[in-house]
């Protein structure tokens, strides 16, 4: 992440390949297919050759791209223009293996909030830098509540997130309308997701930070 929060992949890192890439121990077959309209096909992945590796996550990207299976259509008007249309499609799919025994871990070194306001929206913005820790990325989820003086929930907010090393988050959190006071944030970082199954993730314990601020 930089320094405003934005993700980017990086393909240049060397030491990071070389300790933690699924690389040169995945096959895929088949490699390419015709899919018909309306139509599946399913696309194994074998893992092989880890059995001397260290313990850990092993990960990759995966990018699938469709290909022309006939010629281009072309229209040509009376004054000789030809139009030609092609369209390429291509998707990218993480891809992760568990090796041995797995952990991770996550270090919230710092937790800050800031109110702020435009078009008409106010929100909540939680920054967070964190680093991850043991053998693998720490892969999981963030569930906040904002509670008011009474003890009740005003505001909750869920979102996935990944921390490959170190990562700053910026994150906002929607509370136009709320009256000003104080409030407390609890935010509970843990490694679940509704998109993958628990037993396919690196587990570690729910990590609790708690803020009270004025709004």
């Amino acid at each position: 992440s930089d320094a405003d929060g934005r993700l980017r992949i990086e393909y240049d890192d060397t030491l990071t390949e070389a300790a933690s890439s699924l690389i040169p121990h995945l096959r895929v077959y088949p490699r390419r297919f015709v899919l018909e309209p309306g139509s599946m096909q399913n696309v194994r992945l074998e893992v092989s050759g880890l059995e001397e590796r260290p313990h850990g996550l092993y990960w990759t990207r995966l990018h699938i791209t469709t290909s022309e299976v006939t010629p281009d259509v072309e229209t040509s008007a009376q004054d000789g223009i030809g139009t030609r249309v092609s369209y390429r499609v291509r998707q990218d799919i993480g891809v992760h293996y568990l090796h041995g025994e797995v952990r991770t871990e996550l270090d919230v070194s710092s937790v800050e909030a800031e109110k702020t306001e435009g078009d008409g929206r106010t929100d909540l913005v939680m920054h967070m830098r964190m680093t991850s820790g043991g053998n693998s990325p720490y892969i999981g989820s963030l569930q906040v509540r904002l509670v008011d003086s009474i003890g009740m929930p005003v505001r909750t907010g869920e979102w996935l997130f990944s921390v490959y090393g170190e990562r700053y988050w910026p994150q906002g959190l929607d509370v136009t309308g709320l009256p000003a006071g104080r409030y407390r944030l609890e935010m509970m970082f843990q490694t679940q997701r509704g998109d993958v199954a628990s037993a396919n993730l690196p587990n570690s314990q729910p990590l609790v930070r708690v803020l009270t601020l004025e709004l």
